[in-house]
């Protein structure tokens, strides 16, 4: 096995985020550290949210990955862990938490954490990784398709056994090859939407294949939950719903207007004929992620609570 990959780390830089390290967490106080950032932007207050050290600890000699990103002055300010999983079928990494300093979002400190994720997966032996985001927040859909070119296989009705934990889960290759689907997602829609199509299926007007859902733009990780936010959630389950059991499959997530944000369905069949790495869309998938903070940093500058995954 491989594990060069998971080297304590080296300092990146970008042309938002110079002179930026990271690498590997390893260190128990590097463990509190990242524990105390993800309470901190997720602002949960049950202990029954809470990370724990002891599993980060374990995960990083068992397969997993805990992985951070600092900024110039030593202070953390991005994390993830995953661990492997398995659908019964096929193996992947699954990552449960990628989140972000809400001050350095809009930075790529997203993108960042999953490139060094990915080479401790691919350390592992993993070729795809899974993770599950909230579809209500389309920044972290558009930094989930448009910017790591992920597909979204599967949606789940209360993933976590409590309200308003819908997920769409993620699932994104690791080996380096073409994107099959690259001209599709960046197609954009004819029609200008607005309120009134949130949460409604629109078949695109040239192209039957193609079935867009237009989403309030606007609704990020921590926003209070007003009677407006649950009925856009409300409508965008039924419609998700239906669309994937048709077998279809999000592969893009775009700013259509200012208010509006689309997400692009196709037919399962369509990217799995692109070889999008096993993509499968069947009752097989188990995965999760931190959800409110990447997608932000590809999509608008405006900053969010979380990361792309989902605590």
């Amino acid at each position: 096995m491989n594990r060069s990959a998971s080297a304590a780390g080296t300092p990146r830089v970008t042309a938002e985020a110079p002179h930026l390290w990271s690498g590997t967490l390893s260190e128990h106080s590097e463990f509190l550290e990242a524990s105390e950032l993800y309470n901190r932007v997720f602002r949960y207050g049950s202990k029954g949210l809470a990370l724990n050290s002891n599993l980060l600890s374990a995960l990083v000699h068992n397969g997993g990955s805990a992985v951070g990103v600092r900024a110039p002055d030593g202070r953390l300010i991005g994390f993830a862990y995953g661990f492997p999983g398995t659908d019964g079928q096929t193996g992947y990494h699954y990552s449960q938490v990628a989140v972000v300093d809400p001050a350095w979002q809009g930075h790529g400190i997203g993108r960042m954490l999953k490139e060094v994720q990915r080479q401790v997966a691919l350390g592992w032996g993993a070729h795809t990784m899974r993770w599950t985001f909230d579809p209500m927040f389309s920044r972290n859909g558009h930094f989930n398709f448009n910017t790591l070119r992920g597909v979204g296989v599967r949606f789940f009705e209360d993933y976590y056994g409590r309200e308003r934990t819908d997920r769409v889960l993620v699932e994104w290759t690791l080996d380096d090859r073409p994107d099959p689907l690259a001209s599709l997602r960046d197609l954009a829609p004819a029609a200008d939407w607005g309120h009134d199509d949130w949460g409604q299926p629109r078949p695109d007007a040239a192209e039957d294949r193609l079935v867009w859902v237009p989403i309030d733009a606007g609704v990020v990780a921590g926003d209070t939950e007003t009677a407006e936010i649950d009925w856009g959630r409300a409508a965008l389950r039924s419609t998700l719903r239906d669309l994937y059991d048709d077998g279809r499959v999000i592969i893009s997530c775009l700013r259509l207007t200012h208010d509006t944000s689309v997400y692009l369905t196709v037919p399962g069949e369509l990217a799995e004929a692109g070889d999008t790495g096993g993509t499968e869309t069947g009752p097989h998938a188990d995965h999760d992620e931190a959800d409110a903070t990447s997608a932000a940093e590809a999509h608008t500058s405006a900053g969010q609570a979380g990361t792309e995954e989902d605590a």
